[in-house]
């Protein structure tokens, strides 16, 4: 049975990858950097907040991300993130 990492291991995963390419699921390379609990994407001037992502995880495994609530911000990617092989259970 395939049990789902704690948010913290996902977290350290996140930033270890920080100014690695990742891509949307349209293809859309993107890198981010990271200020304290934020993530800065390269493609968007937004922030997203650690709170953010923990508050997707929590709702994790989802087809896509447009299965994520209203409240997730970005949740391109957002989503993206958390399904990358280096982030998501390894």
């Amino acid at each position: 049975m395939n049990t789902k990492p704690s948010f913290d291991e996902i977290w350290e995963r996140i930033r270890a990858h920080k100014g690695e390419t990742f891509k949307t699921l349209r293809g859309l390379e993107f890198n981010y950097s990271m200020m304290g609990v934020w993530l800065v994407v390269s493609r968007t001037d937004f922030r997203i907040t650690k709170k953010n992502i923990k508050n997707a995880y929590d709702l994790m495994p989802v087809a896509g991300p447009e299965e994520f609530p209203q409240e997730i911000q970005v949740p391109y990617y957002v989503y993206a993130i958390l399904k990358d092989p280096r982030i998501e259970a390894q």
